[in-house]
């Protein structure tokens, strides 16, 4: 059983999202932007840390695959972890700790950089060149957040002091 993490970033919420910014992953791989038409995606819950799971495995919120997996050359899947687990652990997104911080790095890191770290959201990504594995975590990530930010707002228009905020506060929780 995963832990509890976030309320409002959900795994329909983070499909959501995957699928707003396909057409402009898919446009990219058409007109061979990236290199190729292989990718791997991983968004960590941002509500769970090191501590509240066995091991990062259990902060893993959403996966998705673009291509063929059982075609692929590399494995982009584990890649693509590597590197969420990397920046979820240190909160950095893996270009800057490759670039200027590379002693945060352990030995079950890769040395390869691709993912983005936005507000408290974490996101690998592997299959095409560095820079645009960057280039699609943060896509993900920033229409993650939007969509969260939309969601809240939502609760806000429409609360009546029995949301969830308010339930815990007068329950004495």
């Amino acid at each position: 059983m995963r832990a509890r993490g976030s309320f409002l970033l959900t795994v329909g919420m983070v499909e959501k999202a995957v699928n707003m910014v396909s057409p402009a992953i898919m446009a990219a791989m058409d007109n061979d932007t990236l290199k190729g038409h292989d990718l791997h995606i991983v968004v960590m819950d941002p509500g769970l840390r090191p501590h509240d799971v066995a091991d990062a495995h259990g902060a893993i919120l959403y996966e998705r695959s673009f291509g063929v997996p059982a075609n692929w050359t590399c494995p982009y899947n584990d890649f693509a972890r590597a590197k969420a687990f990397a920046s979820w652990r240190t909160g950095l997104p893996t270009s800057t700790i490759r670039q200027t911080m590379p002693y945060l790095l352990k030995e079950i890191d890769t040395l390869y950089y691709g993912s983005a770290v936005l507000d408290g959201i974490v996101v690998g990504t592997s299959g095409v060149q560095e820079w645009f594995d960057e280039w699609v975590s943060y896509l993900v990530a920033a229409t993650c957040r939007a969509l969260c930010i939309e969601a809240m707002q939502g609760i806000l228009e429409n609360d009546t002091h029995s949301s969830f905020f308010w339930e815990r506060a007068e329950s004495g929780h």
